[in-house]
């Protein structure tokens, strides 16, 4: 091949042109305070009825496993409204986001207990009551606090669709 062959092309890049995708807030003012967003503290109340809300939700036969999960959480926060008596103050991804945090230390506390009372481990004339004060023990020693949501656990315990996520 010969130098005359060969042809020459300039690399450029692809014109992209301005972006047609929305801003999803709107463009800081230098200067401008933050707008600061007040978080409200659960009550042991909301914690109660959060955890009513999601066993009615999961529990009812007719729909339960065929949900999406807006419509899933949708339920469970009118429900959890409901259950308070009280008008919406709490948007579903803030009681969505409550459950996610409440749910594993449930869970945690709740995997000691089962691995406590299992036959071959439970102590002869150990009560109930006896087997939670060893849990509590025990999982306070794994370093984290004590279980903040203890009544929330006797509630969901028994409830087949706790015992499901468990596995």
């Amino acid at each position: 091949m010969s130098q005359a062959d060969l042809e020459t092309v300039q690399e450029t890049q692809p014109d992209v042109g301005p972006s047609t995708k929305r801003r999803q807030h709107r463009k800081r003012v230098p200067g401008e305070p933050r707008a600061k967003v007040t978080q409200m503290a659960w009550s042991s109340e909301e914690q109660i009825a959060l955890c009513r809300a999601w066993l009615d939700v999961t529990e009812d036969p007719a729909s339960a496993n065929y949900q999406k999960d807006k419509t899933y959480w949708r339920r469970i926060t009118q429900k959890f409204h409901a259950i308070l008596n009280k008008p919406p103050y709490r948007d579903q991804d803030v009681v969505s986001s409550k459950w996610k945090k409440m749910r594993p230390v449930i869970q945690s506390f709740n995997q000691i207990f089962h691995r406590l009372s299992e036959k071959n481990n439970h102590l002869s004339g150990a009560s109930d009551a006896d087997l939670q004060n060893m849990a509590l023990a025990e999982h306070h020693g794994l370093g984290g606090p004590a279980l903040p949501f203890l009544t929330e656990w006797t509630m969901l315990r028994r409830s087949s669709k706790f015992l499901e996520i468990m596995k």
